[in-house]
């Protein structure tokens, strides 16, 4: 049956958490560090609730509390019940939409991943569901795309993050072997590392260094069809890589990559998130949405 004015008979719910934190360790000074709260601040909490009832709950000892006899009554009907509300309040969590993320690979592991822990914290009850691939926007089981270039049809909406520019990157060994800022020669004559994916028009070293006035001065000898292998085979040491900026974050900031040149181009393509049009956006998936905003200009 149902209790008339439930709010004016109610203790505080915040006086209730620590009066089950201080029963359960024995101590406020436990029951704070539980509760992220001091001594004090549990201590103010306690008595608030015994003037809220009425009865002294703790008897307060030099190292420890101990619950009276009121205490221990109330105890015994109130903890039971935050257990069931605590339980209840998971239970429902768990059952939240997962949004999922789609992303290509080399943006996954250098860009998204790093800073995937501020959205984490400032959202701690969503739940997400990270997929990585050579081509995020294919197939629908994802709730945002997080790719370059945007797409065509209807299928997907998209929606411009950033624009980017396109470097010459290499290991710092790779880059020691002549002085920087290397020259657009000095580009051609070394061994370029290629990635040709299938169903793509990157930008290519020919069509980089046309820009600049020159060309590859060797044939091919190393490629890859994708270009997080390209990636990983230039932090080996293995020659020079084009180097989205976003794509090669995390490895140029931990100097496992560097920059041999000023030279660069922007990217033909731009950064950005795809949102399927069959369907509405959920509130996760508009937050993901709104964070991806602010992380692409920081």
């Amino acid at each position: 049956m149902r209790i008339p004015n439930l709010r004016n008979r109610l203790p505080p719910l915040g006086t209730l958490a620590a009066f089950e934190a201080a029963c359960h360790h024995g101590s406020f000074t436990r029951a704070a560090a539980e509760l992220n709260l001091t001594q004090a601040a549990v201590s103010r909490q306690i008595r608030s609730l015994e003037e809220h009832l009425g009865h002294a709950l703790f008897e307060r000892r030099r190292h420890d509390v101990v619950l009276t006899t009121a205490g221990r009554r109330f105890a015994e009907e109130v903890n039971p019940a935050l257990n069931r509300i605590g339980k209840a309040a998971t239970s429902l969590r768990k059952g939240q939409a997962i949004v999922t993320i789609a992303v290509e690979f080399c943006l996954a592991a250098h860009w998204l991943m790093p800073r995937l822990s501020r959205f984490q914290n400032a959202h701690p009850d969503l739940q997400l569901r990270i997929l990585t691939s050579t081509n995020p926007t294919e197939g629908d089981e994802f709730d945002l795309a997080v790719a370059y270039g945007q797409v065509a049809g209807t299928r997907l909406q998209s929606k411009v993050l950033a624009t980017d520019r396109i470097h010459a990157v290499c290991s710092p060994s790779y880059a020691a072997r002549k002085p920087r800022p290397w020259h657009v020669d000095d580009i051609s004559d070394a061994e370029l590392i290629h990635f040709d994916q299938r169903g793509f028009d990157w930008m290519d070293w020919p069509g980089f260094l046309d820009k600049h006035g020159s060309s590859p001065r060797y044939p091919t000898r190393l490629s890859f069809g994708t270009y997080n292998n390209a990636v990983d085979a230039a932090m080996q040491g293995m020659g020079l890589v084009l180097g989205w900026s976003f794509a090669v974050r995390l490895p140029m900031l931990d100097g496992r990559l560097v920059s041999v040149s000023r030279l660069s181009v922007e990217s033909p393509d731009a950064l950005c998130v795809h949102v399927p049009t069959d369907r509405k956006l959920q509130e996760g998936a508009r937050a993901f949405m709104e964070w991806l905003n602010v992380e692409a200009v920081t």
